[in-house]
């Protein structure tokens, strides 16, 4: 028997209280990849990738994982951020906490964690 994808999987807008740019983009793939993008000059100290990561819901929390390169603007430095999210769905909705830590390429914990907020809304054909 095949069960149904988790509510999760599709494409969100997403606030974030909390990060230096509260708008994202999710993706949720039903293979436990998600994909979250939002604009590099969001950012006023890194330019950072887009983020890159996994997913797994257990018992009805969705808990996800993504990481980004980051590029500091006025040393060029490189850095990585570490964003760990436990988010609740209802429906077309879901909202949640992050913790965000960052990370230099040797993998020292340098800052964090930082806490936010989130919330998403998922975008629909209706």
């Amino acid at each position: 028997m095949k069960m149904a994808p988790s509510p999760i999987v599709g494409v969100w807008r997403v606030r974030t209280e909390g990060a230096p740019f509260p708008y994202h983009m999710f993706a949720f793939h039903s293979d436990g990849i998600l994909h979250q993008s939002n604009p590099p000059l969001g950012n006023a100290i890194t330019s950072d990738t887009a983020g890159l990561g996994v997913w797994q819901e257990r018992e009805g929390v969705v808990k996800a994982r993504f990481e980004e390169y980051r590029l500091a603007y006025h040393d060029h430095s490189i850095t990585r951020g570490v964003i760990e999210l436990t988010l609740s769905v209802s429906h077309n909705l879901f909202t949640g906490t992050a913790e965000f830590n960052v990370y230099d390429v040797d993998d020292k914990h340098l800052d964090g964690p930082l806490h936010a907020t989130v919330e998403g809304q998922k975008v629909t054909l209706e």
